[in-house]
């Protein structure tokens, strides 16, 4: 048994990117027709009694303002990024498409 001190939860990492998603969008920074989901959210190996070694989530932004969605695109990248490098100690967050 891993000790929590010791510990890097990839998991831990994904659930702060979605309520820091949510801090986004409730803002309103980003115009009232921003949407978002964070759809999928895959813990791998995705057994009970361990701490998972990598997740895997899938977020989907709309807007129908260009500019509002490029914005939190990137505020999202920065942040992310942020999130798991200080918090979660070697848990990484890699965007792609």
């Amino acid at each position: 048994t891993t000790p929590m001190s010791f510990r890097s939860d990839p998991g831990v990492a994904a659930a702060r990117i979605n309520l820091r998603l949510r801090e986004l969008i409730e803002s309103g920074t980003y115009g009232p027709e921003m949407r978002a989901t964070m759809g999928v959210i895959e813990a791998r190996p995705g057994l009970t009694n361990v701490v998972p070694g990598e997740v895997r989530c899938t977020v989907d932004l709309r807007n129908p303002d260009d500019l509002h969605q490029r914005v939190i695109r990137k505020d999202l990248d920065q942040r992310g990024a942020s999130t798991t490098s200080t918090d979660d100690g070697n848990a990484g967050c890699r965007r792609s498409r």
